[in-house]
């Protein structure tokens, strides 16, 4: 029996890492998921099926190892229209989000298009972050980032003890957009879930760097790495 744990998945980074994951507790737990063992994967494009789609002007494959992928209640779905917010920041108001928000650069420089997170952030770091406020703005009971993780706390608390704390790992990768924008908001929100809830924690994070993807990464990808590692 594995610890305690909630492994969070942000972006499609996340999403493989979670997926494979499952794959060896159900190869180790004779087909079935681990009691004290839940998985999230937190992202703003919806959930691929079978087969290929184009997402971003790219091809996508569904996030599939054989017959094993996230299940529904393991996904959560925090895309949308961005541009409202956007517009209200950029007329001063949600001074919070609009200290690090640049939406007047960006509702300047990108079409309307660009700002429906559907597709990915788009490799922009600040679009991952803002699709985090979008669904927090909504509060407790309409935000789905809250409701999932606090549910998924509680399901597993059952299992925590002060011998045997909750691990909390969060996984994605720096080299993006979702991950990268998201990964300290998504963090600070588990660990005020878990002291909310009273339960014995560890907060670990696991974080792809340029490399895993190619041996040559451009400059852009380079400056989101470092600017997510510099905030952590």
């Amino acid at each position: 029996m594995p610890r305690p744990a909630l492994v969070v998945g942000l972006g499609g980074t996340g999403q493989w890492v979670l997926t494979w994951l499952k794959r060896d507790l159900l190869l180790s737990n004779n087909g079935d998921m681990p009691r004290n063992v839940r998985l999230l994967s937190i992202d703003t494009t919806t959930q691929l099926e079978a087969g290929v789609r184009m997402v971003g002007g790219r091809q996508e494959e569904a996030i599939r190892i054989g017959s094993v992928g996230l299940s529904s209640n393991e996904f959560i779905y925090i895309g949308g229209d961005s541009r409202p917010l956007a517009e209200r920041v950029k007329a001063g108001g949600m001074s919070n989000i609009g200290q690090w928000y640049h939406a007047k650069r960006w509702l300047d420089m990108l079409p309307p298009s660009a700002f429906i997170l559907d597709d990915g952030a788009g490799r922009i770091r600040q679009f991952g972050r803002v699709a985090v406020f979008k669904d927090i703005l909504g509060r407790q009971a309409n935000s789905r980032i809250w409701r999932a993780l606090r549910n998924a706390i509680r399901d597993v608390n059952t299992q925590v003890s002060t011998q045997r704390n909750l691990e909390i790992i969060v996984v994605g990768s720096f080299a993006g957009g979702t991950g990268s924008g998201m990964f300290l908001d998504v963090a600070l929100i588990l660990r005020l879930l878990a002291q909310q809830e009273k339960v014995h924690h560890t907060l670990r994070g696991f974080f792809a760097l340029p490399s895993v993807f190619t041996p040559a990464p451009d400059s852009d990808m380079k400056a989101r790495t470092f600017a997510a590692w510099r905030e952590l």
